[in-house]
């Protein structure tokens, strides 16, 4: 692999620049207890050349501690 191409040459990578960007997020989830809990944040993701797109999610989910999630977001081309 080429990792000096860009996104654009891997066809099936092209729908993940959608991802770019900075975001303001929601999230809703459902507990093993049957509850829902929600919450908000940002998201920021950039392109990792010839790779995918890297996201990074900082959320503040109520009633619990702020939650931090990293990404990398690509298809195997083996």
């Amino acid at each position: 692999m080429d990792y000096g191409t860009s996104i654009e040459k891997h066809k099936e990578l092209e729908f993940l620049k959608q991802l770019i960007g900075e975001w303001a997020v929601g999230i809703a989830i459902n507990t093993a207890e049957g509850a829902v809990v929600s919450g908000c944040g940002e998201m920021s993701a950039v392109e990792i050349v010839g790779l995918g797109v890297n996201s990074a999610l900082n959320m503040h989910i109520d009633d619990y501690h702020d939650y931090f999630e990293n990404d990398l977001w690509g298809f195997d081309h083996a």
